[in-house]
């Protein structure tokens, strides 16, 4: 194997210029799928970390049936106990409970429908942003009453401002009228126009009472603030819920369900920018592999009298053409690790000081979005692009390699 080694270092150096371009070119490649492969991997990330903090959460706990078809009545009781537990147990470290109903909102010169949400204000201003991007007036207190915090269309829909009165009137859980007159105390620019233009928040006591909850909640919203790692908490609150279910029979129609159920469609645009992201990297990876093959056949071409002497001498043409192939991996293999080497340095430094597209901060402040992506190192972008360049630059040898059959020794000793 040393002897393979050492004949093979010395071929590929035969031409060192045509050697150092592929070389160049073998990591660039590498270090372009390394960089931008962690950079899409770290932004996904942060953008479903952005995207869940908004209002769904990363896991949400809910009676079964309500998310396929949410209606009052498929709500559950024993809600504040369940999060105590889920709390104190640390299978999550944030948590707090909603109630959603629908109803027709009206002020003095208009009237829409929107959904009106109970909520903790405390523990929601833990896991939620809207809490932070009220842009006028404040956000809920557990002591309000008759308070409410609009989205920044519906406020513009029924022309209303902080301090206005808006009544509500729609149904409650036992079939009477849910009906409240309510005071804007909030307005919150959310960044999700489905949030902004039909959602109303207040205090979930008020809602029990108002729609006749008796106690009762939709669901409960938990986060660790680490996407990256829901499948493991999913995990281990399905098994806390199985685990309480045999002692509680409320619980036992209780069902998780992670951000890629409550959102499907984030999870759709992550899938199809990534499909559409390894088009333009395999395009890379074929130019790469295109000058690969270009050295190979340039240097079994200029080494023909070479090869037809070794099978003069008796050498078989597979050894010939083994040599070539070993020759292609070992220089793919040495510009990947120089890509891989100078990919790994790119990230390093992005992690430290952060990623971003001059002239966004902005705008990505004011939805409340951090405005640079920090980069991390994953197996996922250390090893997809670099072992598809070099399964497709040794596979770009073998028609290089298989010449090496066509050769006849006399004709190649007359060769120059």
């Amino acid at each position: 194997m040393s002897l393979i080694f050492r004949l093979a270092w010395r071929n590929i150096w035969r031409n060192p210029r045509r050697t150092v371009l592929t070389l160049a070119a073998i990591a660039f490649a590498a270090t372009v799928l390394v960089f931008f492969v962690g950079l899409q991997m770290s932004s996904y990330d942060a953008s479903i970390q952005a995207t869940v903090s908004v209002f769904n959460g990363e896991v949400q706990i809910q009676r079964d049936g309500y998310l396929k078809r949410p209606t009052l009545r498929k709500s559950f009781s024993n809600s504040i106990e369940l999060k105590k537990q889920i709390l104190s147990s640390g299978l999550a470290k944030f948590a707090t409970r909603r109630s959603f109903g629908f109803a027709l909102f009206s002020s003095e010169t208009r009237a829409f429908g929107a959904q009106i949400v109970g909520v903790e204000p405390e523990s929601e201003k833990e896991l939620s942003t809207i809490p932070q991007l009220v842009k006028k007036g404040r956000y809920l207190k557990p002591s309000d009453e008759n308070a409410v915090v609009v989205g920044q269309d519906l406020a513009a829909n029924l022309n209303v401002e902080v301090g206005s009165e808006i009544n509500y009137i729609g149904q409650a859980r036992d079939g009477s009228l849910a009906a409240n007159v309510l005071e804007v105390v909030g307005i919150f620019r959310s960044g999700s126009r489905d949030i902004d233009r039909a959602m109303v928040q207040i205090p979930i006591s008020v809602f029990d009472t108002d729609f006749a909850m008796e106690g009762d909640v939709h669901s409960i919203v938990l986060s660790n603030k680490d996407v990256k790692h829901v499948s493991e908490m999913a995990a281990a609150l399905n098994a806390f819920l199985v685990r309480t279910a045999e002692g509680d029979e409320a619980n036992q129609t209780l069902l998780l369900h992670t951000w890629e159920d409550l959102m499907p469609g984030l999870r759709q645009s992550i899938d199809l920018d990534m499909a559409s992201s390894w088009l333009f990297y395999l395009s890379l990876v074929f130019v790469v592999n295109f000058g690969i093959l270009n050295t190979f056949l340039m240097s079994v071409l200029e080494r023909t009298k070479e090869f037809g002497t070794m099978l003069a001498l008796g050498a078989k043409p597979s050894s010939i053409s083994g040599l070539i192939l070993f020759e292609c991996s070992l220089l793919t293999f040495i510009g990947l690790v120089l890509g891989v080497a100078l990919g790994s340095l790119v990230i390093l430094y992005y992690g430290v000081y952060g990623f971003s597209i001059p002239g966004s901060e902005a705008i990505l402040e004011e939805w409340n979005l951090p405005t640079a992506v920090k980069t991390k190192l994953s197996w996922s972008a250390l090893t997809a692009g670099p072992l598809i360049i070099f399964v497709a630059g040794t596979l770009s040898a073998v028609y290089p390699a298989l010449k090496i059959y066509k050769i006849v020794p006399a004709d190649a000793l007359k060769s120059y």
